[in-house]
């Protein structure tokens, strides 16, 4: 898709993957027996006028396509950048439960096993939505939850009467029509508390969004739900090799698993004076400064923690 955006107070015009933030990964979909199709599509984006930066967000630096796309875009001599993306944690599905239990930190199956015991407390209900004709309701509840999590302070939230409702009303049919949507629902009390919307495709769990409502933080839901689904995929043992959180690699994703996923943001520029200030300014100053700084700010926190053990 095209888009006009402004970076460093300059007008551009932007081509991109049609995405949006619920997308945790992009790419180009090719047939395997074709590979020279990504040499074809730079070739073709190239040769276009009309455009400043071209921008192929969070690509799995693992895909076949990754490598194609760099190769291609060295071999037409375009000017790019590609800087790091998404770090996204993801469970390698194990034999059973307890193998994978036992390999959690000490602190976090204390932590699990207190979940188990508060939520025990409450009247519960957690179900696993198929189909939306299942509960007709279900995008109206979950936009209400999102709504109502802390998620809605950084307008980061599901809006109900938005295009966020309409957005996961037709993925979710779509999602249901292809035998794909794995949506769990918790209600806590008779009324719904969290939720976590899983795609199933190809032997692995996509994790695309979760939300709890504030209310039942007490009850910690989202560990509730994560705990009761991921050993539930693992007792079943229905083919599933990975369960991926996507998205950014938050705290508590990381007390799940070790186990990242990389990917990559490539940017490219056009072969002009607007398309080399940009590629200057974006990549050369503004990146590298930003990566910088996190450098020092990795090393202040090591700092502190080699202070505190002494």
């Amino acid at each position: 898709m095209k888009t006009r955006k402004w970076r460093f107070g300059i007008p551009l015009n932007v081509i991109s993957f049609i995405y949006n933030d619920n997308a945790s990964r992009t790419d180009f979909i090719i047939d395997k027996g074709y590979p020279q199709a990504v040499d074809e599509i730079v070739r073709f984006l190239k040769a276009q006028s009309g455009w400043d930066a071209i921008e192929l967000p969070s690509v799995w630096l693992e895909s076949g396509t990754f490598k194609l796309t760099v190769e291609a875009l060295k071999r037409h001599g375009c000017r790019h950048s590609i800087k790091d993306g998404l770090h996204s944690p993801v469970i390698m599905l194990g034999p059973d439960w307890d193998t994978y239990f036992k390999k959690r930190s000490k602190r976090f199956r204390h932590h699990l096993r207190n979940t188990l015991n508060r939520i025990n407390r409450a009247k519960t209900d957690l179900r696993c939505v198929k189909h939306i004709s299942e509960r007709p309701d279900t995008i109206q509840q979950i936009c209400g939850i999102s709504e109502k999590s802390w998620k809605a302070r950084s307008k980061n939230h599901l809006d109900s009467r938005g295009n966020d409702s309409v957005f996961f009303d037709e993925l979710t049919r779509s999602l249901a029509d292809q035998g794909w949507l794995s949506l769990w629902m918790l209600d806590i009390d008779a009324r719904p508390a969290a939720y976590d919307y899983h795609v199933l495709y190809n032997g692995n769990i996509y994790a695309l969004r979760s939300d709890y409502d504030e209310r039942y933080a007490m009850y910690s839901p989202g560990t509730f739900i994560h705990m009761t689904v991921i050993r539930k995929y693992i007792e079943e043992n229905k083919g599933l090799r990975k369960y991926e959180f996507c998205g950014h690699e938050e705290e508590y994703k990381t007390k799940w698993t070790s186990e990242i996923k990389f990917h990559g943001n490539i940017t490219i520029y056009r072969s002009s004076f607007c398309g080399a200030l940009l590629y200057a300014m974006d990549y050369k100053v503004a990146y590298k400064c930003k990566q910088l700084l996190k450098k020092f700010a990795i090393l202040k926190r090591l700092k502190k923690l080699v202070t505190r053990t002494r």
